[in-house]
Formats: structure tokens, C-alpha cells, sequence
């Protein structure tokens, strides 16, 4: 064994002079030791006679195929230097290059792209890189392909789900070379960007090809595209540079690229233009495959709609959407109802309302669906009434918004010649009456609770909610005008707020209490981050922006979380405290409509039902009422 241990350390020495990477002179190691194990267990001597019986051995162990070649090339190596004293560069390689077999014009290309990497690399990588590469390269002439600027992605998916007779690893690193020869192409401007980035794996995977019936449902969504497939890959070193100025971490930028390249892949690969619609799409399709990271996607793809067409982005407003059901559908109703969608985009519909739409009609059509229904010819007023009996909703508001969208679907259908009856609509009721209950509001231990907690909180967080929670409370601010309250609203010197209404857009004016004031100066001195943003209430970690709504409630329910049941308070409930306060002061129905700036005098009426005691008590002329007097006559 002397012998064989000498040739093994030559071999060792050799394979380090000659600059083979750490992972192959390992796998040398590997494969000589199992051989040497495999000569002692027997007690033979090393000859290589015994190495084909060892390697017979190997095949019987059922050894993948790549692994067998790759240990008989390493035991030919060994012999080649026991008889001959050194290996030739050629036979170290291990895979014969396909170089000689390219066209000249394919040939010309990569000798190019080796000459640029002579300065960057070793000889040795150098010819490795071209092996590799002539791997790829001659893949696409036996597809007819003679020239780089012929690639197109479909030949590149190919190449990268072609099933090569070698190892993984082997694999992974001529996939990687070849990425590298088409990123080389697409900065002389000969490819486009997409194809270097299918060859990587967790970015091909989400670039699924659509099938035909599939796609006619995402080509109908193009009508409103908001620009092309390529138009998405050159924003998205802007888009992730963003992130970057505003503070957040590597890995959020990281994921920012990604996704976006993904979705950049997605669109290339099916001749796609971009719109959120067919995003939202995509992302369905591709959901199963991102696992826990879902919101992170959610977030990116919406962050990234808002940037590419205003070319700026809110960091912290929620960007999100329903998880769409109609890619399930078939073709005569995905496109109908994209059909409707886009109708709705084009009446300046905002996503919002569109998104609660989209609940309605997507209900109404898994309904059909289970009813097996091929077309929507097939709808009958019999369905539309069964739908409406087992579409239950809790309340007369809910049943109210239901049966108008659907309404108006069903008319939206049948002007645009979907059914054959235009007249099936009317079997839908338009209105309910709406009961009028007994409004909530905050008890008196529980304002006493608050109050307290007002002087006593020290924490950053701990000031926020008081401060904003006060603001409801004395001002009867809705959550949505608390988050958006900015520095410049409160004038300190004749102690006011002066806000426009975020949901009404009427602007008012408000006293600053000494309590309110007390606490905003409180949490604007020792709670609040440094940093340039004009609102009053953000973030408490980078980057420092706008909060989201529902932050009010959450903030009133940890402050009232030692005097309540456990049940949920919502944050409009301190809106509602303080108007019933103001008419508990006995002041008139006009200083509450003052106090709340609303324009129409009658919604002001559901603060009258607070309680039993004081509905008795405001009793109001018919005058005020807007009732006309004089009875018949008039």
C-alpha cells in the first residue's frame, strides 16, 4: 500500500499545482480513500485489475451514473500517474469539450467572451469556462440557433430543464457559466436581460409558462396595461434604491429584487405587459411555491405597482389584495368577470372599492360554479334567488352593498351581450330599510382609565398611544386623521388643530385642550424618533414613516386592556364618546356638527341614541328636523 499512499499524495500535490478547485481535489480524496478502504478489506494489493473489480462494485451499489464516471476518471488519473509520472492538462479536465463541434460564427462569440475573462481568471478556469460554455452553446445550435441575438427564452427554459448525464454539482456550475456568457451578451446589448436570469433556479421556477387557455385570461387584462414587459426590468434598480434611501435593511432590498426580477421573467417568458391585475394573477399561480414568505410578496408587488407608476412609494401605508380566485375559473368566466374589472378601472373606481367588488362577484360565481354552470347564458332568475337565500350577511348594510354590486354586475353582463335576458337584473331588491341602534361609547371608568394613563405612561410607544388616543378622545378625530395629523396642523401659540378632514375633505378647526396638548408635547419631546417626517404620529424603526389605520385601535385597546372583558373596542368608538359628551354638556345639535364636521345636518342624528335617559331629552322642533309644518295645506 506504500505504492498506492505515494501515488495518492503525488496526485494530491499535483492536482494543487495545477489550480483544480477545492471541491474536486476533495472529491480526488474521496473517491481514493474509498478505494483504498475497499484494497485493504480485501487484502489486495493495488493494481488495475483490482480497481475495475472495485469499480464493478460501485455500479452494484446502484451509484448514480454521474458519480461512476467521475470516480473512473479519477482512478484513470492515478494510474496515468503511476505509469507515466504526471496527468495530462486534457484528461484533467474530465469532460470533453464540445468547442471544435460550434459554428464559426458561435465559436467567434465565445472566444470573445474568453478573451475578456483572461484578466479575471486562471487558465485553467479559463478552460474550464469554455468547456462549460460550449455546452450551451452548442445546445442551442442543435435547436437551429447560429447567433446570440437569436436567443430567445424559450430556448433558454429548454436548456434549463434538459436533463444533463452528470452530477449536480457539474450541473449547477454549466448552468452558471452559461448565466454568465448571456449577462456578458446582454451587456453588448446582443440579448435581452431576461434570459441570463432564467438559469437561475429560484428565479426560473416563478417564471411559469402559461398554457393558451390560461393565458387569453391574462392577455384580456392588457387593455389596461400600464407598460411593457421591458419597461418593468429598467425600473427595478431604481425601485430598489428606494429601499435603500429609506432606511431598510439588506435583506428587504434583497427581496425587493427578487421579486420584482421574478415578476420581470414571469411577463417576458408569456409576451406579457404589466398591470397590477396580472400581477395579482401571477402571484396566485406561484403561491404555493413562496411559502412563509407570502406577505413579504404581497408587500413587494403592491410597493412596486404604487412606484412604477407614480415612481415613489409610501414605505408603511398597507399594500395589499384579496387573493384572487378568478385564475380558477374557466375561460367564459375569468373573462367576463376581468371584462367587469377593467370597466370598473376605467369608471375611476379607487382599488379599494374594486377589491370589495370583487368579494361580491367572485362569491356569485363560485356559486354558479358549483351549480355547474358552462356560460352565463345558463343564469336564471331561480339562481340569482337561491345565491341571494344562502349568501347570508349580519347585517341590513352588508345584504345592501351585496345586492348592489350584483345588480350592477348582472347589468354589466347583459349590456355587453353575456346574457340573453337584460331584464334578469331586476329580480335583485335595490334597498332594505336600515334599523338605527343604540350607539357605544367609552364609560366613565374607562375615560378615567385613559386620563390616568395619560400622566403615568413613559414609554416611546406608551406616549404614542396616549397621544393619539387623547386626540380621539377630546377631539373625536377618526383614525384616519390622527395618523395623517402633521407637525404644521397644531398651532401652539393660539393652541389649535386645524385639519381637512381625511374622509370628508371639510376642513376644521379645534381648541388644543391643555390635557391634548399635554400629551402631544409629551410624545413629540421624549417619545417620537428624529427624523424628516411632517406627520406627527410614525414608526418607530427605520424607515420613520406614516402608520396604518388600524395602529389607532390597537393603541386604544392596549391602554384599555386592564378595565375591559377582553372584547374589541374600535377607535371610532372615542368619535362617538365625544359627541355624546359635548351633548351631555347640553350644548345644541349645531355645536356637534361644528365639533365633527359634517356637512349634512342628519347624520349627526345617530349621536341622539346614546342612551335612553337623554333621548328623552332631545326632543327637537320640527323645525330642526327638516319636517315641513301646516299639515294637508301645505
Amino acid at each position: 500500500m506504500t505504492r498506492y499512499d505515494d501515488a495518492i499524495t503525488k496526485m494530491s500535490m499535483l492536482l494543487k499545482e495545477r489550480n483544480v478547485c477545492l471541491h474536486s481535489r476533495k472529491a480526488h480524496e474521496k473517491c481514493y480513500q474509498e478505494l483504498r478502504e475497499y484494497l485493504l478489506a480485501t487484502n489486495k494489493c493495488y493494481s488495475y485489475d483490482e480497481v475495475r473489480k472495485w469499480l464493478r462494485e460501485v455500479v452494484k451499489k446502484q451509484e448514480s451514473s454521474a458519480g461512476f464516471i467521475a470516480k473512473w476518471n479519477y482512478v484513470d488519473q492515478l494510474e496515468e500517474l503511476i505509469n507515466t509520472g504526471t496527468v495530462l492538462q486534457d484528461n484533467l479536465l474530465l469532460t470533453k469539450s464540445n468547442y471544435q463541434k460550434l459554428s464559426e460564427s458561435l465559436r467567434a462569440e465565445l472566444d470573445m467572451y474568453i478573451k475578456s475573462c483572461e484578466e479575471k481568471y486562471t487558465k485553467r478556469t479559463n478552460e474550464l469556462l469554455k468547456i462549460h460554455c460550449s455546452k450551451f452553446l452548442i445546445f442551442l445550435q442543435s435547436h437551429g440557433i447560429n447567433s446570440v441575438c437569436k436567443i430567445s427564452c424559450d430556448i433558454v427554459c429548454k436548456f434549463f430543464e434538459y436533463e444533463m448525464p452528470i452530477n449536480p454539482d457539474e450541473r449547477y456550475v454549466i448552468l452558471s457559466n452559461s448565466r454568465l456568457l448571456l449577462q456578458y451578451y446582454v451587456d453588448m446589448g446582443k440579448c435581452e436581460p431576461v434570459l441570463p436570469l432564467l438559469l437561475e433556479e429560484d428565479i426560473h421556477k416563478y417564471a411559469i409558462l402559461l398554457e393558451e387557455d390560461n393565458l387569453r385570461a391574462f392577455t384580456a387584462l392588457q387593455e389596461t396595461c400600464v407598460c411593457k414587459a421591458r419597461e418593468v426590468y429598467d425600473v427595478i434598480d431604481f425601485f430598489v434604491q428606494e429601499f435603500e434611501n429609506l432606511g431598510y435593511k439588506d435583506t428587504a432590498k434583497h427581496n425587493a429584487a427578487h421579486i420584482t426580477k421574478c415578476l420581470y421573467a414571469f411577463l417576458s417568458v408569456n409576451n406579457l405587459h404589466y398591470n397590477i391585475g396580472i400581477a395579482e394573477l401571477w402571484y396566485q399561480r406561484i403561491e404555493s411555491l413562496v411559502g412563509s414568505s407570502y406577505h413579504a410578496w404581497i408587500r413587494i408587488i403592491n410597493l412596486f405597482d404604487f412606484y412604477i407608476q407614480r415612481k415613489k412609494f409610501d414605505p408603511l401605508k398597507n399594500y395589499s389584495f384579496r387573493k384572487a380566485r378568478d385564475w380558477k375559473y374557466p375561460l367564459w368566466c375569468s373573462l367576463a368577470v376581468n371584462a367587469y374589472l377593467d370597466w370598473l378601472r376605467r369608471s375611476f373606481h379607487s382599488e379599494g372599492t374594486i377589491r370589495s367588488y370583487k368579494y361580491v362577484v367572485y362569491n356569485f360565481c363560485d356559486f354558479l360554479l358549483q351549480k355547474k354552470l358552462n356560460s352565463f347564458e345558463e343564469l336564471d332568475r331561480n339562481l340569482i334567488n337561491e345565491f341571494l337565500r344562502i349568501d347570508l350577511h349580519s347585517t341590513v348594510n352588508g345584504t345592501s352593498g351585496r345586492n348592489s354590486v350584483l345588480r350592477q354586475f348582472i347589468t354589466f353582463l347583459e349590456d355587453n351581450n353575456y346574457l340573453a335576458d337584460r331584464t334578469i337584473h331586476g329580480v335583485i331588491p335595490a334597498k332594505f330599510a336600515h334599523p338605527r341602534k343604540i350607539i357605544t361609547v367609552l364609560s366613565d371608568e374607562q375615560i378615567s382609565h385613559i386620563n390616568e394613563y395619560r400622566k403615568t405612561c413613559n414609554s416611546p410607544i406608551e406616549l404614542r398611544d396616549a397621544a393619539m388616543v387623547m386626540i380621539g378622545l377630546k377631539l373625536g378625530f377618526r383614525s384616519s386623521d390622527v395618523i395623517n395629523l402633521k407637525l404644521s396642523d397644531i398651532d401652539w401659540v393660539n393652541k389649535k388643530i386645524s385639519i381637512t378632514q381625511y374622509k370628508t375633505k371639510v376642513p376644521i378647526s379645534l381648541p388644543l385642550s391643555v390635557d391634548v396638548g399635554n400629551a402631544v408635547f409629551r410624545y413629540l419631546k421624549y417619545g417620537r424618533p428624529e427624523c424628516d417626517n411632517p406627520h406627527v404620529f410614525v414608526r418607530h424603526k427605520a424607515p420613520y414613516g406614516i402608520l396604518s389605520g388600524k395602529i389607532c385601535s390597537n393603541a386604544l385597546n392596549r391602554i384599555l386592556s386592564a378595565v375591559t372583558d377582553g372584547s374589541f373596542v374600535k377607535f371610532h368608538t372615542l368619535r362617538k364618546t365625544f359627541a355624546t359628551s359635548i351633548l351631555k354638556n347640553n350644548a345644541g345639535i349645531e355645536r356637534v356638527i361644528d365639533a365633527l364636521g359634517h356637512q349634512d345636518p342628519t347624520t349627526v342624528n345617530v349621536y341622539l341614541t346614546y342612551d335612553e335617559l337623554h333621548m328623552r331629552k332631545c326632543a327637537l322642533s320640527l323645525d330642526e328636523m327638516s319636517i315641513p309644518m301646516g299639515g294637508a295645506a301645505k
